[in-house]
């Protein structure tokens, strides 16, 4: 049942976005050799990258454990795990589809993980919507040198983020495809509280572009 109350949220959430958001976007090439050349420059050669199939963007940056990306000049080793990954984000986001990393990255609290590390997880939104299935992690050293980044954008994104139906309209339908779905009644399932997010069908294995 918990499984099935999950799928109700989840439905929901994909209800309101799907039915009145669209993409102008397609699959991009890495094209962004200066940077690249940058990141091997810093690690020695080292570095290792891998891209996203459906948008050609970065989605894995990965080091050496004793190559890790060094801070840039003028953050201080005391810097916070936050402050440290903007500004790898700042200089190298555009590698995974940020061109305004501040604007399109959300940083939640940063994790400590072993050895003084820390992991800080970033949502993409667009026009502060949060993009589903748009994340990033950042790993850092414990004195704030990158070791790896990892996760996918959604780039070019092109839309109006105004939903086409109320929540509770959303909420409605959502309940009555779940209990079609799965043979219920609709006055037995309940829906979480609708929230607006923008649906990237590329980063949930899905085509590369959605239209209105």
């Amino acid at each position: 049942m918990t499984r099935l109350f999950q799928y109700v949220g989840l439905a929901l959430v994909a209800l309101l976005i799907y039915t009145s958001l669209g993409f102008d976007a397609q699959a991009q090439q890495p094209t962004d050799a200066p940077l690249l050349q940058q990141l091997r420059t810093a690690t020695d050669q080292t570095v290792r990258v891998s891209y996203h199939k459906a948008t050609g963007k970065v989605r894995f940056i990965g080091t050496a454990p004793n190559q890790p990306i060094a801070r840039p000049a003028g953050l201080a080793a005391s810097a916070s795990p936050q402050q440290a990954a903007d500004a790898f984000l700042a200089t190298y986001g555009a590698l995974f589809g940020a061109t305004d990393p501040a604007q399109e990255l959300r940083a939640n609290t940063p994790r400590s993980v072993d050895r003084g590390r820390a992991v800080v997880r970033y949502q993409q939104l667009y026009r502060g919507v949060p993009v589903l299935g748009g994340e990033l992690n950042i790993q850092l050293t414990a004195d704030n040198q990158v070791l790896a980044a990892n996760g996918e954008l959604q780039p070019a994104i092109a839309l109006d983020v105004a939903p086409a139906i109320v929540a509770a309209a959303a909420s409605q339908a959502a309940l009555a495809r779940v209990a079609k779905n799965y043979g219920y009644t609709s006055s037995a399932l309940s829906a979480s509280t609708p929230e607006l997010w923008v649906y990237a069908p590329a980063l949930l294995g899905g085509v590369s572009a959605l239209n209105r």
